[in-house]
């Protein structure tokens, strides 16, 4: 808190620190300093209510992530490449700053999803050429 000087300079100053005198929602008398300006905190003054609602609107945006712009293409997941390179350009836009670190974790999971995919098409595809391998008749090699 800030303190106040009350009195003169002689041995008895003393020294008050200042306080809001507002209550808070539970009952409990505000610990905040005031303002310079005024005997209240930021979040007691009744002239900064406006100051207040625009604060809280900012802060309550600021954790959001960015979206990417409307136009946006679809990433295109169709081979390992093709998410190699989105996981690229991903972590280069992360890393300008223009693409929210939680808008990459997803990215990244639905990368990882497709790709998990893409394993079990292989994986389907190799039982089958084997089903196929097997039930061709052996040639005898001489």
């Amino acid at each position: 808190m800030e303190p106040m000087t009350v009195g003169s300079n002689s041995p008895t100053t003393q020294t008050v620190l200042r306080q809001c005198p507002a209550f808070t929602t539970e009952g409990k008398a505000c610990s905040a300093q005031p303002q310079a300006t005024s005997p209240y905190c930021f979040w007691h003054d009744p002239e900064k209510e406006t100051d207040r609602k625009l604060a809280v609107t900012k802060g309550g945006l600021s954790g959001r992530p960015r979206p990417m712009p409307v136009d946006t293409p679809n990433p295109d997941l169709r081979s390992p490449r093709d998410v190699i390179e989105l996981m690229q350009n991903t972590t280069g836009a992360v890393l300008r700053g223009e693409l929210s670190p939680q808008l990459a974790n997803s990215a990244a999971y639905n990368a990882t999803v497709a790709l998990k995919a893409m394993e079990i098409e292989i994986s389907d595809r190799l039982e089958k050429l084997e089903r196929n391998l097997k039930s061709q008749p052996k040639k005898v090699m001489r």
